[in-house]
C-alpha cells in the first residue's frame, strides 16, 4: 500500500511541477542557461531547488526500497548495473516526460525476465537499446510529451473533414 501510495503522491507532484512556474524554470534552465538567465530566471536557486526536489524523491525511493521484505541494504546493492539501468530508463523515456520515463521504468523492469534465459547478453541488449535509441529517437519515446498529449490523427481536431471546405482550406 506504501508503495502505491508514495508512487501515486510522487507522480501528482511531478505533474504540478512539470506544470507550475517553477517547473517551467527548470526546463528552461535544462534547455539554455544562459537564455534562462537572460529572461530574469535566477539559475543559482532553480539549479538548488532542482537538487532539492531530486533527493527527496531519491530519498523516499530509497527509504521505500530498504523495507522491501528479504532486503539487505548494502554499498553493492547500487552497482554498475543499477545505475545504467537508471539512466537507460531516463533516456529512453525522454528527459521531458513523466510518462515516458514510467512506460520506459516498466519496459527496462519486465525486459530481464523475458532474458532470464540470456542473462550473460543482458547488458549488451541494453548497450544496443540504449545505441539505437540515442540514433533512431534521442528525444526519447515522448520527447517532452505525455502520454494523454498524443492523439490518433482521426481524433485530432479538423481531422474528420473531408476535401475543401467553404474557406478554401
Amino acid at each position: 500500500f506504501w508503495v502505491y501510495a508514495w508512487v501515486t503522491l510522487m507522480v501528482v507532484v511531478a505533474f504540478r511541477l512539470k506544470r507550475s512556474s517553477l517547473g517551467r524554470a527548470m526546463i528552461s534552465v535544462r534547455e539554455d542557461e544562459f537564455a534562462a538567465q537572460t529572461m530574469g530566471v535566477n539559475v543559482a536557486r532553480v539549479k538548488v531547488l532542482a537538487f532539492m526536489v531530486a533527493a527527496f524523491f531519491a530519498g523516499a525511493a530509497g527509504g521505500l526500497y530498504s523495507h522491501e521484505k528479504g532486503n539487505m541494504i548494502s554499498p553493492d546493492a547500487a552497482g554498475f548495473q543499477l545505475s545504467f539501468n537508471y539512466v537507460l530508463m531516463t533516456v529512453l523515456g525522454g528527459r521531458g516526460s513523466i510518462t515516458g520515463v514510467m512506460l520506459a521504468a516498466t519496459i527496462l523492469t519486465v525486459l530481464p525476465e523475458m532474458l532470464r534465459d540470456f542473462d550473460q547478453y543482458r547488458l549488451i541488449v541494453y548497450a544496443l537499446l540504449l545505441i539505437g535509441m540515442m540514433l533512431l529517437r534521442p528525444q526519447g519515446l515522448f520527447g517532452i510529451h505525455e502520454i494523454w498529449d498524443w492523439r490518433p490523427r482521426w481524433l485530432q481536431r479538423g481531422a474528420g473533414s473531408v476535401g475543401p471546405t467553404k474557406t478554401g482550406e
